[in-house]
């Protein structure tokens, strides 16, 4: 009875990977298909509004971008998160 179980065991595991790299062939296939006009990322939050925020809640200039004006353009809540990240990839 256990080596059938471990069969059973053997095959699924056969399976996921079969499942797994056959997800990373077609994700890359779609990825090099892809016309440059749709992989350019159009969003600019990140690098202007978000990372400088965050950059400077780490620096103790408070929730400006500037270093002045209070920040109220977008939600506090991802410049938080963003400025933990950053902080714990500085100590590591």
């Amino acid at each position: 009875m256990n080596s059938f179980l471990s069969k059973i065991r053997n095959r699924d595991y056969l399976i996921y990977v079969i499942v797994f790299f056959c997800s990373v062939l077609v994700t890359s296939l779609f990825l090099m298909l892809l016309p440059e006009s749709f992989s350019a990322n159009q969003s600019s939050d990140f690098t202007s509004s978000y990372e400088p925020l965050a950059r400077n809640l780490l620096l103790g200039n408070g929730y400006s971008v500037d270093g002045s004006n209070f920040y109220t353009y977008y939600p506090p809540g991802f410049p938080l998160i963003l400025a933990g990240q950053i902080w714990i990839a500085r100590v590591f």
